[in-house]
């Protein structure tokens, strides 16, 4: 288990999003849709510090028992790249996207 919750909060564009918290401290959130996850994003004074890949693990052991396939939406950046990578993910080629057997 990582020390990163996350938390499902109201969201008015897409019903809900998860709040990632390190304690109680709110540090950003992920967006998803069933089994992928459309969007990570790290609050500025967060970042740099390791908190995306515990977030996403937490995303992992919440789904992993839920899907047997995990994706994400297109990964434009190098590092959120590596980050898929050493968590296990495959690039899909030409697409951009990632996808996890579990």
């Amino acid at each position: 288990m990582c020390d990163i919750t996350l938390e499902k909060k109201p969201q008015v564009r897409s019903g809900y999003m998860d709040i990632m918290l390190n304690g109680e401290i709110p540090i950003g959130y992920i967006d998803e849709s069933g089994n992928t996850l459309v969007k990570i994003e790290i609050e500025k004074p967060f970042r740099e510090k390791g908190y995306g890949k515990k977030a996403v693990k937490a995303w992992i052991e919440r789904n992993e028992n839920n899907y047997r396939k995990l994706e994400t939406t297109a990964v434009i950046d190098d590092r959120m790249t590596r980050i898929m990578e050493s968590l296990g993910f495959s690039m899909i080629k030409g697409t951009g996207r990632f996808i996890k057997t579990v």
